[in-house]
């Protein structure tokens, strides 16, 4: 099986920000914290006339839509997902994302390569320890990169979601 980075697109460039997080400085949410998370949660933002909301944010927080929710849920019903409302109070408009709570699994090859602040020069995956498991983050390196397998790439692309990107990763 194939497996892809899925990140928010970085040629986006007007996304709105969160008040309660300002910067892009991502922070690593697991299945750990489900029970110190409400089920739903109000974040505030600010935003230009001109701000987009893409489908998918990677920063601060692990975030997605309805349709991409719902993709992720037909491959894997133990991700853990908390419902938060992005509201402008300016503009009185809300959106609804879902934040997912995905899981790090320890996959990484031999062959992979990194810096010594454990950055990532060449990433390769253990398909042997992947055993096709449908998303996850990976263990051992130090960036907050979903993967996710072909079927979900095919699932989301279908759907014709805007501001994701995907990049293949190696598999051995």
């Amino acid at each position: 099986m194939k497996y892809y980075s899925m990140s928010q697109d970085k040629r986006i460039h007007n996304v709105f920000e969160l008040i309660e997080f300002p910067g892009k400085e991502a922070v690593d949410l697991d299945s750990s914290y489900a029970d110190r998370l409400k089920d739903n949660t109000a974040l505030f933002t600010k935003e230009t006339e001109n701000s987009l909301y893409p489908q998918m944010l990677d920063a601060p927080l692990t975030m997605v839509e309805k349709d991409i929710y719902k993709v992720i849920r037909m491959y894997d019903q133990d991700v853990i997902f908390k419902g938060v409302s992005i509201i402008n109070r300016e503009k009185q408009t809300n959106r609804n994302y879902y934040l997912a709570l995905i899981d790090r699994l320890d996959c990484l090859h031999e062959t992979s390569e990194f810096h010594k602040d454990n950055s990532v020069i060449k990433l390769v995956l253990d398909k042997k320890k992947v055993n096709n498991v449908h998303i996850f983050k990976i263990k051992g390196i130090s960036k907050n990169t979903v993967v996710v397998s072909m079927d979900i790439v095919e699932s989301i692309l279908r759907r014709g979601c805007f501001g994701i990107s995907f990049e293949e990763i190696e598999c051995r």
